[in-house]
């Protein structure tokens, strides 16, 4: 089981998943928020 594997497990959705490696940056996807924004 993967990370994301058991944060899916733990109730968390799909949307509030994204993933960050050197290969794969679901944050700089429009839809994805500043994660360091104020108004968060």
């Amino acid at each position: 089981m993967d990370l994301k594997d058991w944060l899916l497990a733990a109730s968390l959705d799909d949307s509030e998943i994204a993933i960050k490696t050197a290969e794969t940056n679901d944050l700089a996807q429009p839809e994805n928020p500043d994660l360091l924004s104020p108004s968060r």
